[in-house]
């Protein structure tokens, strides 16, 4: 019992000493709803947020809202329109927490959408940073990319992880396989002019209409316009065809991918089957299944080959016409014929056989030794058509 005494005194002692209350953590202020906006030095509106439910904390000068909307101003205007679905306002505005669904759309004609799973908007920065599948959306057009950033003042969509352009040939995008699909390592984006410049590498797909594997392009870098949708491809550029057996190897191209027309006025080289091109100035034609070379046309097949100023070739139907100083020559007996113009076409063992209609033709044969050399036929009266197998 002497051992108890002590120890039942201490615990009533204990229980006698005054306990300091614990201090009770401010509640969040609930409110209906929260409305907050800036203005400009002029008194021009510069952003406004709304939300129909808020809870704000007065320690952390932070409110959660739910529903949040608002606007972007441009010179007093509304330019833009902002939700989600979750926020936090932090600092009374100095920088927004957006979560869930969230959306940035022009409210002009251009029907811009960007959105994300999330983002951070710091207004007095101007800067809209989209984290988690980025996605911005106009037309016929698409652009994707791991992360990217917004400047609202700028318009300027800064693009990085992996960015893609993508397009369809239907309004939304989207559905089905697009008919062209490029990839680059990074890249800045426009939303007002529509101006793309990507860093490379540079890989490529386009869908063929006729079916069958797709054509591939490799490039170091491009700029473009996805309004005007055309691509200027840096040097080197390459581009295949499986299906046609052919292949594009060219200098800085422009890409005029919804029309699937490639220009160039650098020199090129070409491949179509056996046939090899060669030339500057060049348009090739994918629908029409065309190649266009406005200078210093080259076509050289096993044996023979043609030199001329321009010419036209389709890789189709094998329809072939060149103009200006035309040379045609053949390894067999060395045969060298001259010309204005010459058209021809191709058969199906890839051989073109050309005419010269109504023209002056000049051919030139070396006779191996010990055999006959052929008498020339007397000249006609006037100029006939001449057919050449080349």
């Amino acid at each position: 019992m002497k051992r108890l005494l002590p120890w039942g005194l201490a615990l009533l002692l204990s229980g006698c000493i005054p306990q300091e209350p614990r201090p009770v953590p401010p509640q969040p202020f609930q409110f209906r709803r929260l409305d907050l906006s800036q203005n400009d030095a002029g008194g021009r509106r510069l952003w406004e947020l709304r939300s129909p439910r808020a809870r704000y904390s007065l320690d952390q000068r932070q409110a959660t809202v739910e529903q949040p909307s608002g606007r972007l101003f441009r010179q007093g205007q509304p330019a833009y329109a902002i939700s989600a679905h979750q926020g936090v306002v932090i600092r009374d505005g100095e920088q927004v927490q957006l979560k869930g669904g969230v959306s940035l759309r022009t409210l002009d004609q251009r029907r811009l959408l960007i959105r994300a799973d999330q983002a951070v908007w710091r207004p007095a920065a101007h800067t809209i940073d989209l984290i988690g599948s980025p996605v911005a959306e106009e037309g016929r057009q698409r652009l994707t990319a791991g992360s990217a950033r917004f400047n609202t003042a700028e318009e300027r969509l800064e693009l990085s992880g992996a960015p893609r352009l993508r397009s369809w040939d239907q309004t939304p995008p989207g559905r089905g396989t697009p008919t062209l699909d490029v990839a680059v390592q990074n890249g800045v984006w426009n939303a007002g002019s529509g101006q793309l410049t990507a860093a490379g590498p540079v890989n490529g797909r386009q869908r063929r209409d006729q079916g069958g594997a797709d054509r591939q392009l490799t490039a170091a870098a491009l700029e473009g316009n996805t309004r005007e949708e055309w691509l200027d491809l840096r040097a080197p550029v390459t581009m295949s065809d499986p299906a046609e057996q052919s292949t594009l190897q060219a200098g800085r191209s422009r890409w005029w991918y919804r029309q699937k027309r490639i220009t160039s006025d650098e020199p090129a080289q070409a491949r179509v089957r056996q046939l090899a091109i060669a030339g500057a100035d060049v348009e090739v034609r994918q629908n029409e299944q065309q190649i266009r070379i406005g200078r210093g046309c080259q076509l050289t097949q096993p044996n023979e080959s043609l030199r001329a100023d321009r010419c036209v070739w389709n890789w189709r139907s094998g329809a072939l016409q060149a103009d200006g100083s035309v040379e045609l020559r053949r390894s067999s007996m060395r045969q060298l014929t001259r010309a204005g113009t010459l058209q021809g076409t191709t058969d199906a063992r890839g051989q073109v056989t050309v005419a010269a209609p109504g023209q002056r033709v000049t051919t030139v044969l070396q006779v191996p030794p010990g055999r006959q050399r052929p008498q020339p036929p007397p000249p006609p009266s006037q100029p006939s058509p001449r057919a050449i197998a080349f």
